[in-house]
This record gives structure tokens, sequence and C-alpha cells, in this order.
């Protein structure tokens, strides 16, 4: 296939793709999209009269039927909050991987109980039984005390992963003596 064959098919995708997405617009009723997109009534009639079998010879007419104009800025703006929120849902699985309660994950992440136990549900973590976490033995208070002051300047929820991540004790338990001390 030469590059003249491969720019007219994939134009015909571009337009194909257009054209399904303005009539499942219209379909579902979603006439503020259309009006946004300047799509008028008689442009949805004309695109409906074709059958969707036809829409392949679209190949034969390597030109677009819509204007697009890629907008970088919006793009990275979008990327950025995508990978952002990803990052954070990482975060919170984690923190509860880790043994976060319910309660420290309301404090810290505005999770409600709910959230809470949807989440553990999907990671397969049990509830293990309510009433307050095991105290911290005197050499954990020791660990928990020097990644706290070897990394005071951390996010919260950074801090929270890496005291549970390098201690192995229960973030529950670290909750409730950060709590007692006032942290």
């Amino acid at each position: 296939m030469n590059n003249n064959a491969e720019y007219n098919k994939a134009i015909a995708e571009l337009n194909e793709a257009v054209i399904k997405f303005l009539i499942k617009q219209h379909g579902n009723g979603r006439f503020e999209v259309l009006k946004h997109l300047g799509v008028t009534n008689d442009d949805i009639n004309l695109l409906q009269g074709l059958q969707i079998g036809s829409l392949g010879n679209m190949s034969n007419y390597p030109t677009l039927i819509a204007d697009f104009k890629f907008n970088s800025e919006r793009a990275r703006h979008i990327v950025k909050h995508i990978q952002s929120e990803t990052d954070r849902n990482s975060k919170l699985t984690r923190l509860i991987e880790l043994g976060a309660s319910h309660t420290m994950m309301e404090a810290i992440c505005g999770m409600d109980r709910d959230e809470v136990k949807k989440r553990k549900c999907q990671l397969g973590i049990t509830e293990d039984g309510r009433g307050r976490p095991n105290a911290l033995s005197d050499d954990d208070i020791n660990r928990v005390n020097e990644i706290l002051r070897s990394h005071k300047d951390s996010d919260e929820i950074d801090l929270y992963i890496l005291i549970g991540a390098e201690t192995g004790v229960p973030l529950s338990s670290v909750w409730q003596y950060n709590q007692s001390m006032n942290f």
C-alpha cells in the first residue's frame, strides 16, 4: 500500500468514526454536544441517510468532514490529571494493603467507611474484627519515630506508606500511636 492509499484509509477511518459518533449522540439525545460541534439537524439527516456498509467507500474521498486541531495544552492537562488520580488511587490501595483502618482512611484521605469497605473487598482483604488495634512494641515505636524524624517533610500519605512498608506494622496501630502522640 502506498502512502497516498494509507493516508486515504486513515482519513476514511476518521470520517467513519466521526459519523458514527454524531449519529450516536443524536440517538442518545445529546443535542447540546451536536450544537457545540456545529452539527445541524440537516447534517444529521444527511448522515443518517448513509448505510453503515457504504462507509467503506469513504476512502475514495480523502478529505475530512470535520475540522480538527489537537490541543496539546489541554491534552497535557488531562493526562496529568489522569496520572495524578491513578497515583492517588494506587496510594490509597497501598494504605489499605498495609492495614490502614477506616478511621485513618477517612481522616487522611477523606474516604468514607463504605468506600474503604468496597476497596477492601475488591482487594480480597477481609475485615479482621473490630476494636482497638494492637499497641506498638517499644521496638516498633523506635522504628516509627526514626522514620518520622528522617522523613518529616514527606507527604502524610507517602509517610504512612513508608512506615508500613519498612516496619511491617499494621497502619491502624501506627495511626493509633500517632494520634495518642498528637502527630
